[in-house]
């Protein structure tokens, strides 16, 4: 392998070739774009609430302000895991995209890992069931 950076050329070679697909790919189905929109919303819901808060502690309304800010900071630690969420399901549309399928957000929404089997023994010999005695057989 050789780990050589490219010319100038073949840089913005590969970057329309990337242009290119990227767009043939949102081309194909517009579902993909759904996540990007809740993101930048989401993104927009932060930063509103960041400086409505700083407008009202301006304003002389303190407590509101400082509920606002509050409400920003946790909106601020809850966008990773909104972002995480939204971008596994982009790429599961881009995925079902790309390989022909008719891409959805709700069949993005819906893909589970496979269901594992119980690790409680007892349930497993008493078909999936939980009974009150299955602490005694820990």
């Amino acid at each position: 392998m050789d780990f050589e950076k490219p010319g100038m050329g073949a840089q913005f070679s590969q970057l329309g070739y990337l242009l290119k697909n990227t767009f043939t790919i949102i081309g194909r189905d517009k579902d993909i774009l759904s996540p990007i929109i809740r993101m930048s919303v989401y993104a927009v819901l932060v930063v509103v609430l960041f400086f409505a808060g700083t407008a009202a502690i301006v304003a002389g309304m303190g407590g509101t302000g400082t509920l606002l800010l509050l409400a920003m900071v946790v909106a601020f630690i809850y966008k990773f895991f909104y972002y995480n969420h939204q971008e596994l399901r982009l790429s599961r549309l881009v995925y079902d995209t790309a390989c022909g399928r008719d891409a959805t957000v709700q069949s993005a929404r819906g893909t589970r890992r496979p269901e594992r089997p119980h690790p409680d023994p007892w349930a497993d010999r008493h078909g999936g069931r939980v009974g009150g005695l299955s602490l005694i057989h820990i």
